[in-house]
């Protein structure tokens, strides 16, 4: 069972350092292809989101997944290394359900990862990534997020990145009905933001590469919807700016706002980020980035710390019951060799006492024949082993085969 994922995430590293690492959307296929390339490679998935970037695959070499990636992104193997991770079969297993479910996530039980899974597997369906290992794996974590979702209250408890970032704007302005706010984006993780924001009063104003996504999510919302390329001018009525893009560079700058005399709170979820540093140095603008928000959702995660231990229970007794399905599938092979071994057999031995029928020879003395040579043919290996056991003092061995045969 060679299932290996190797990876960073927000426990173990820096998002300057997820910056360097994450894959661009639209990029993955041809990075998929490139990791295929590699001959120790039979099939892998490529998760990157902001919180984490995985390989999973199938392969019986996983020291190669490091130094790929290193080449790939361009960034020094020894810079990487010490934020690396790689766990391989059972561990494997169990990191990939617990991910899927969201208790690996910065949000415990948000929701969002296991679409932005399901969005990695069939990407690399599409470019033929995925074989009969993969495709069993991911269909049963996806089978356990389901269940765990369905038959716990992970996901019950308001803690999201939604709320928490709804929570410091209030925290700054008291209150949100008479602050204007502005989403850059229009992806799921920007829809559940101003959706919380829209519930709290506030006026909303959606920024998005495409303005025919922006006008939908304004709609959703009350809002007013704007192309990117208008973002300078509707900074000069904002009050809470937040940008949730997977742009691959700044899109906020500080030129930008320099020309603003307002205060501007700013919290940015992009990865790699979507506001640069620079903008830091004004004195008008409160920046916060995504790693800002965890002591305040760590501080919220108690209402789920039940859940969490119902749905890591859940998961270790699907891992173990996978565990075991994989080992039933090695049996069956077996079974299946086996058979065909013996229908072989059959085949050869009824080809013979056919043509013994139509040479004459009586159907009974045929019958005979065909028995008795079909038995010594079924017992000569086994009898050959057994005895080899016998005069090796294998008592294991001989037990067995009176198991497997049936003997009392």
């Amino acid at each position: 069972m060679p299932i290996v994922v190797g990876g960073i995430n927000h426990k173990s590293a820096t998002l300057a350092l997820r910056e360097r690492l994450v894959f661009a959307p639209d990029d993955i296929a041809v990075h998929l292809e490139a990791l295929l390339s590699l001959d120790a490679v039979r099939e892998a998935v490529i998760l990157s989101t902001c919180n984490r970037t995985e390989i999973i695959c199938d392969t019986d070499d996983p020291s190669v997944l490091l130094s790929w990636l290193a080449e790939e992104k361009a960034v020094d193997l020894c810079v990487i290394q010490p934020h690396w991770y790689c766990l391989q079969a059972s561990e494997a297993i169990e990191h990939l359900m617990s991910v899927a479910c969201g208790l690996d996530s910065m949000i415990l039980g948000e929701p969002q990862i296991l679409g932005q899974m399901k969005m990695a597997f069939v990407k690399a369906t599409n470019v033929g990534a995925i074989g009969s290992q993969l495709d069993r794996l991911f269909q049963r974590v996806f089978h356990v997020a389901k269940k765990i979702r369905t038959s716990t209250d992970i996901g019950a408890c308001p803690v999201s990145l939604a709320s928490t970032i709804v929570t410091l704007s209030l925290q700054k302005f008291n209150c949100l009905k008479t602050k204007t706010v502005l989403i850059v984006g229009a992806g799921e993780t920007a829809q559940y933001i101003a959706k919380r924001f829209h519930v709290m009063g506030a006026n909303l104003l959606i920024v998005n590469r495409s303005l025919r996504s922006a006008k939908s999510l304004a709609g959703d919302v009350d809002g007013a919807a704007h192309s990117l390329e208008s973002l300078p001018d509707v900074l000069a009525d904002v009050d809470v700016l937040v940008t949730a893009t997977a742009a691959p560079e700044s899109i906020v700058t500080k030129e930008m706002l320099e020309v603003f005399c307002k205060q501007l709170f700013i919290v940015d979820v992009g990865v790699p980020r979507n506001v640069d540093e620079a903008v830091m140095s004004l004195p008008s603008v409160d920046l916060h980035c995504i790693d800002d928000l965890r002591t305040l959702m760590d501080e919220n995660r108690q209402g789920r710390a039940h859940a969490a231990n119902k749905a890591r229970e859940v998961i270790n007794l699907e891992v173990k019951h996978y565990a075991r399905w994989l080992q039933s599938l090695e049996a069956t092979s077996t079974i299946n060799s086996y058979r065909q071994h013996i229908e072989c057999l059959g085949a050869l031995e009824c080809d013979k006492a056919l043509a013994a029928l139509e040479k004459g020879v009586p159907a009974d003395e045929v019958i005979k024949l065909l028995t008795r040579s079909l038995i010594n043919k079924l017992m000569h290996k086994p009898s050959v082993k057994i005895k080899k056991a016998g005069y090796d003092g294998r008592l294991d061995m001989l037990e067995l085969a009176q198991e497997l045969f049936g003997i009392e």
